[in-house]
């Protein structure tokens, strides 16, 4: 009796190491989902995610290296190279010379930040949408815990600290 109380006590209570995957999942399966919603609605409008992901971090960060975004936005720096030359011939980032000539930084243009506006709004519609089975509640009590992790995880979205956090 009491062995069989035990079983059933670990089983409703997951050990650390299949809670963490179990978290883990939870985390790429909703990014997977939220993604391709925001995928969904650019591609209905001939634009790309890549495209938005770039632009989006340059509206908010502000200028930074092609090095920095590959970091920050998790992508092959080849992909973002390619990437920032078609939005470059698109108008909507530039590279700007710095003192150090073999560093250039990305900036986006006012063509990009309009660009950036008129997207988001669909984008961000899209991803209400996907988000409608939450309360309000349910949402400030997940971005409370996506914030305690992402300060959890020394992640600020500036790579400049991230890469500092490491040493």
């Amino acid at each position: 009796m009491v062995t069989q109380a035990l079983r059933s006590e670990s089983r409703a209570k997951p050990r650390a190491a299949e809670l963490a995957e179990e978290i883990y999942r939870l985390v790429c399966q909703s990014r997977r989902a939220l993604v391709l919603t925001a995928t969904r609605t650019l591609e209905a409008r001939k634009q790309s995610i890549f495209t938005w992901q770039i632009v989006s971090w340059l509206v908010r960060h502000g200028s930074t290296t092609q090095r920095d975004l590959s970091y920050v936005l998790a992508q092959h720096p080849a992909g973002i190279s390619r990437q920032v030359n078609e939005l470059e011939a698109n108008g909507l980032v530039r590279r700007k010379a710095v003192s150090d000539r073999r560093k250039l930084l990305v900036e986006v243009t006012a063509a990009g930040r309009r660009w950036f506006r008129e997207s988001s709004a669909e984008v961000m519609q899209s991803v209400d949408q996907a988000l409608a089975g939450l309360s309000d509640a349910q949402r400030r009590d997940l971005r409370k815990l996506m914030r305690t992790l992402v300060e959890a995880l020394g992640v600020s979205g500036n790579r400049k600290s991230a890469v500092a956090d490491d040493t």
